[in-house]
């Protein structure tokens, strides 16, 4: 007897065992994202779920076994999300347990579902290995549209800390990564299962080692080039670090908002003395909801601002995140935006968000149940969509408040409003993770960021409350970091965006799909004959 069918055998008379292996196996593979980056701890999850897959023999068996699986992985991966209840005075603390292990438990019905295909598929043939990872990746994109989208640590974040590894993305896109990690990760898996037929596994071990290599290799050569500045162009970076508990004490309001203005003065005062360096543009970055409605509707404050964006002795502008509030049919509308500001105080752009996150800036199935009175909130309103804002012939950006970052449509979207979108030179990402403490998800919200660059060859500037304030440029890579739960400020020129299109830009996520029909429809093609011939 061999030893898959030894572990078959064992399932039927100990499933439990199976399924208890599986959540292990998840929670296991959560340690390949950030802080931790232990990305050989998901060749471990993956061969493992695999293997577990293969020996279920039931559908309900595959369904558990997948299930658990994700539920470890994402319990682990999203334990942080539950620190925004924990945060002093939030009346709903009460609700920690759903926010810790509600979101999870529902992401991982993507994993079980797609277990259950791979009942009567067997995995120790080539065609069924393809289809498990063709489908497993369509997967991942799908828990990435549908509902809104979560595509949180997605597999391909796992190479945030081998830079060279990430680079294909700038060709196939984070969902082409996670393809491919599924491809290599599996592997291990498959020599397990196929030891009595070795040519075939080292054949295409051989084969997936090659593309590996590859990666690496175009990703090397790829960082080999130096970032680009634009000397014309200085960014100032502004990170407040107000604690999450006074953010929205009115007595503390002017404080805060003075601590901003500081902060931005240190740099400008040293700016102006530098006659000789003096940059033709300057960009002051704040971060998510920096401004109150109460600052930005005093008259005052427009002078403030003029006073502040005069001194750098350029043509300054500050972008910053603000909570707005508008009348609109006798009731007052919210929104979380992103305001340009000028030296004389106006504000020619406005960006509203439009991604809004569910449960956390809106209530979904809120014009059939009204539970604002419930929550003590109605939720902030839903920007057009995406765009590209153009300050100056020279300075086009798109800005991407909190989460909208880690959704690969968005910076990709090319058109708004049915009218074509230019081609930014910057994206502008103002977050708050003060929410979530000094956990994972402030890491991991930074390092996923970080794709968006590297797919579409445009540098990012984040700006957070706190979190991680950070310049990064087209490449991906960091040049300049303000750590978490630190008050700083820091000025440097603006990294260029790559020449030209990427191939992702280009093409999107097409290369993805064919990857992925490909590897499954040799197995499709199989079943299709088998029926037919019965």
């Amino acid at each position: 007897m061999t030893l898959p069918t030894h572990i078959a055998e064992k399932a039927k008379k100990y499933p439990f065992v199976l399924i208890l292996v599986s959540f292990i196996l998840g929670a296991m593979g959560a340690l390949s994202m950030q802080p931790w980056g232990y990305w050989p701890c998901l060749i471990i999850a993956l061969s493992g779920l695999y293997i577990l897959i293969h020996c279920s023999n039931t559908k309900s068996l595959a369904f558990g076994v997948g299930w658990f699986f994700g539920f470890g992985y994402f319990l682990i991966g999203l334990y942080w999300i539950g620190n925004a209840l924990l945060v002093e005075n939030n009346d709903y603390r009460w609700a920690y347990p759903l926010a810790l292990c509600g979101l999870p438990a529902l992401l991982s019905f993507f994993p079980a579902i797609g277990s259950i295909f791979f009942k009567n598929i067997n995995l120790t043939h080539l065609t069924g290995y393809l289809s498990f990872v063709g489908l497993f990746g369509l997967i991942e994109w799908l828990r990435s549209v549908i509902f809104t989208g979560f595509p949180w640590n997605l597999y391909a974040y796992s190479w945030a800390g081998i830079p060279q590894m990430s680079q294909i993305v700038s060709l196939i896109g984070v969902y082409g990564l996670s393809l491919l990690t599924i491809l290599l990760f599996c592997l291990p898996a498959y020599f397990f299962l196929n030891r009595d037929h070795p040519i075939i596994a080292w054949a295409c071990g051989c084969t997936i080692m090659s593309i590996a290599i590859a990666l690496y290799g175009y990703g090397h050569i790829r960082l080999s080039e130096p970032t680009q500045y634009n000397e014309q162009t200085r960014i100032v970076l502004v990170q407040p670090n107000i604690a999450q508990a006074d953010k929205w004490n009115n007595d503390q309001l002017f404080n805060h908002f003075t601590r901003h203005i500081d902060l931005s003065y240190e740099i400008a005062r040293d700016m102006s003395l530098k006659v000789d360096k003096r940059p033709e543009h300057v960009l002051i970055v704040w971060p998510e909801t920096a401004l109150h409605p109460l600052i930005l509707e005093r008259y005052q404050s427009s002078n403030i601002f003029s006073d502040l964006l005069r001194l750098y002795k350029s043509n300054a502008f500050l972008i910053t995140g603000a909570l707005r509030r508008e009348i609109y049919q006798e009731n007052m509308r919210f929104f979380n935006s992103l305001l340009i500001l000028n030296e004389q105080g106006a504000i020619p752009f406005v960006y509203d968000k439009y991604h809004l996150v569910p449960f956390g800036e809106y209530m979904p199935f809120s014009s059939f149940i009204d539970i604002a009175p419930i929550v003590g909130f109605s939720g902030f309103e839903h920007g057009d969509g995406p765009n590209v804002l153009t300050i100056t012939n020279d300075i086009k950006i798109m800005p991407l408040i909190c989460y909208e970052g880690i959704f690969p449509h968005i910076t990709a979207a090319r058109s708004h409003n049915k009218m074509s979108l230019p081609s930014p030179d910057l994206f502008v990402n103002v977050t708050n993770d003060g929410w979530y403490g000094d956990s994972a998800g402030p890491y991991q919200h930074l390092h996923q960021v970080r794709f968006r660059s590297i797919e579409q060859g445009v540098p990012l500037i984040r700006s957070a409350n706190t979190g991680i304030s950070a310049v990064i440029d087209p490449y991906g890579r960091i040049i300049q970091t303000i750590d978490y739960n630190a008050q700083d400020v820091r000025g440097l020129y603006l990294p260029q965006p790559l020449i030209g299109y990427t191939f992702y830009r280009h093409w999107g996520d097409i290369p993805f799909f064919i990857m992925a029909f490909l590897m499954i429809l040799p197995m499709s093609f199989k079943r299709f004959k088998s029926a037919l011939n019965s």
